[in-house]
């Protein structure tokens, strides 16, 4: 018997170790508080664990909440990285000591990516006094044990000019990696949404990543929430990942070759699309091959069509890649999925032609 071949293949997964955190940030997507009924318990996780093995993707983000408030990350983590997963982490960093910087380490852990916002006092107005001190701390207990840090970055109207700034403090600190990832209307920054970007601060963060990418120090990453298919998006997409050819964005990987587990062994196509309809199936009932495998697992995704988009997104000739952009996006922003992108820059720039491909 030849080997099965599934039609979809999971690369990236990010699982959501706990709903806790220890802050109480501004603009958190999930307003994570504390931990929630349903955690998963070290026994049912590392069961999990085990079942992402099986599923081979090529790395998983353990993330919350914050997911240094379970005292198994670690043991999660080891189990992973002994079976040939890649780990990464996202951490606030105001728990990362020199002794938890030794267990990162030791647990075989890639890439912490620590989330910053600003300079110390935009960081503090975000995520609370005496924060951003923590994250210079972390950032030194890392470097000491060896371990690579990345930086995530969430940006916003009080914090998009600072880009240059922070540049040069995460150069000084050793930092490898960094992601911008604007803001999006839901969770806390719901209440907030006067800090929401407008296209022409996502133009200037495109802008800088174009720049700075041609330099031989920090790689940085443009989320999925940022694009799509002007020329200098691509070509920082392509300096970032070390690509000879354009890199061109394909669209939402939700259930197509990502996906998410949250706190309670829910799974989903992403973690910041959580709402019960979006919601596949439960890993203490259901193993995770059989979900992902499921033709009726994912099909707000799976199987999107053209015509389920805005009429502007049906009429982009890249719509056939895109699909629309970021599917959270537009859920958040218009309240539905078949809509426009209010963030994609290729239809703002269309009078540009030397702006876009």
């Amino acid at each position: 018997m030849g080997k099965l071949t599934m039609k979809y293949q999971i690369e990236t997964l990010v699982w959501e170790l706990t709903m806790g955190c220890n802050l109480r940030c501004r603009h958190c997507g999930s307003a994570c508080r504390d931990r929630l009924a349903g955690e998963l318990n070290e026994a049912e996780a590392l069961d999990v664990a085990r079942q992402i093995i099986e599923m081979k993707p090529k790395w998983v983000a353990l993330s919350g909440g914050e997911p240094l408030l379970r005292s198994d990350w670690d043991s999660i983590a080891k189990l992973l990285t002994q079976n040939g997963i890649e780990v990464r982490m996202v951490s606030n960093g105001t728990m990362i000591t020199p002794e938890i910087a030794e267990r990162i380490r030791n647990s075989g852990i890639s890439l912490v990516s620590i989330s910053v916002d600003g300079t110390e006092e935009i960081h503090d107005s975000i995520r609370g006094r005496g924060v951003y001190q923590k994250v210079l701390a972390a950032f030194k207990n890392l470097q000491n044990s060896g371990v690579s840090i990345g930086v995530n970055t969430t940006l916003m109207k009080d914090n998009i000019s600072l880009l240059e700034e922070l540049y040069q403090i995460f150069t000084e600190y050793g930092v490898c990696s960094w992601q911008l990832q604007p803001g999006i209307p839901e969770g806390r920054l719901a209440d907030h949404q006067e800090f929401v970007l407008d296209t022409d601060e996502i133009r200037k963060a495109i802008d800088f990543a174009y720049s700075k990418n041609q330099l031989a120090g920090i790689k940085i990453f443009l989320a999925e929430t940022i694009g799509y298919f002007t020329k200098k998006e691509i070509v920082a997409r392509m300096l970032a990942i070390g690509a000879e050819k354009p890199v061109f964005f394909k669209g939402c990987n939700a259930g197509i070759r990502s996906l998410g587990i949250l706190h309670n062994g829910d799974v989903v196509g992403c973690t910041s699309i959580r709402k019960n309809g979006f919601v596949e199936g439960n890993l203490k009932e259901r193993r995770l091959p059989d979900i992902w495998n499921d033709p009726n697992s994912f099909v707000w995704r799976r199987n999107l069509q053209i015509s389920d988009l805005g009429e502007q997104c049906q009429r982009c000739k890249y719509v056939s890649l895109c699909m629309g952009g970021c599917s959270n996006v537009r859920l958040s922003m218009n309240g539905r999925l078949d809509s426009n992108n209010p963030m994609c820059l290729y239809s703002v720039c269309l009078n540009e032609k030397n702006n876009i491909v």
